[in-house]
């Protein structure tokens, strides 16, 4: 029965899927944003069901002057079905197989959708990592619209956050600490800076990375790069992986490292895991949380049990 489906997969993605940028629409809304220096624009992403989620934000940043530009979310559980075949990952000849992932299917009898979890390796077909839910691939696509946009538009840093922060610390030295890392690293060689130094579980702790799980088509296993920490400040840190996308700073070369990424590799597994495994990829966090995760926030990633 997998083969079956497999060769349906890759018969619909013969006449019907597009390419991965095609699913990454133009943003027609622009609006003047009011950010801090050093920072081109401010995006932060909102599902248009959660607008109390976005009021908060707002209320969280103005204090210190700052409107961002709300991105209207990609709702993955609103997506087709054929749109989650395409940007997914594909297995083929070649690729580590093995490990559990996750194939959102339909059955042939009464054509409703449902998922299945099982082990990768039939060729053709379009796996997850284990559990991803629909709302994970909308995360993806958001932070990856939004990329697109910054570079249609010309900026060289953004800043891109989503709608569940904490403000802790007077986002303006943001500015001061980019100002840091041109001078200590040079801008062509930092990509990404986190504005949170880890992600923070209900009881505010954090919650450290020491690695990456299984992906079929990138090599995940002893890369030291994983466990990077190397202070080059009292402020700033050079990180390997880590959890959390809340609150992030972009270059233009990073943004053009992970458009590049997804487009050869396509979505598995969830947006934070994936971002350390991007080729030559350079990340940085403070020391000190400025801008993080919110504890106790309502997450709107669901699961394959049910949505948003």
């Amino acid at each position: 029965m997998n083969l079956l489906y497999s060769l349906l997969f890759v018969l619909i993605s013969s006449f019907c899927f597009g390419e991965f940028h095609d699913h990454l629409r133009l943003l027609n809304d622009k609006t003047e944003v009011r950010t801090i220096r050093n920072i081109d624009y401010m995006y932060v992403i909102n599902l248009d069901h959660r607008e109390e989620k976005y009021q908060l934000t707002l209320e969280q940043f103005a204090p210190y002057g700052i409107l961002p530009y709300r991105f209207s979310a990609v709702n993955g559980w609103k997506l087709p079905i054929e749109t989650l075949w395409d940007v997914t990952l594909k297995f083929q000849k070649g690729m580590r197989s093995g490990g559990m992932g996750t194939v959102y299917r339909i059955d042939p009898v009464n054509g409703k959708e449902y998922v299945s979890h099982e082990i990768v390796g039939v060729e053709g077909t379009p796996y997850l990592t284990h559990c991803s839910s629909r709302g994970m691939i909308g995360c993806i696509l958001s932070h990856l619209t939004v990329i697109k946009d910054a570079l249609n538009s010309g900026y060289e840093v953004v800043w891109i956050c989503e709608d569940d922060v904490e403000v802790v610390k007077n986002p303006h030295i943001l500015s001061d600490y980019i100002d840091q890392l041109d001078q200590l690293e040079g801008r062509e060689n930092w990509d990404l800076l986190f504005t949170f130094r880890d992600y923070r579980d209900a009881g505010g702790q954090y919650c450290m990375s020491y690695g990456v799980n299984y992906r079929p088509n990138v090599e995940t296993r002893c890369q030291e790069k994983f466990i990077i920490n190397r202070p080059i400040s009292s402020d700033l840190r050079q990180v390997g992986s880590r959890f959390g996308t809340q609150s992030m700073i972009w270059t233009k070369r990073g943004m053009e490292k992970i458009l590049r990424y997804y487009e050869n590799y396509k979505i598995f597994m969830p947006y934070d895991i994936d971002i350390v495994l991007i080729p030559d990829i350079h990340i940085y966090s403070v020391m000190e949380d400025v801008v993080t995760n919110k504890l106790n926030a309502q997450s709107d990633l669901g699961s394959t049990n049910g949505g948003i």
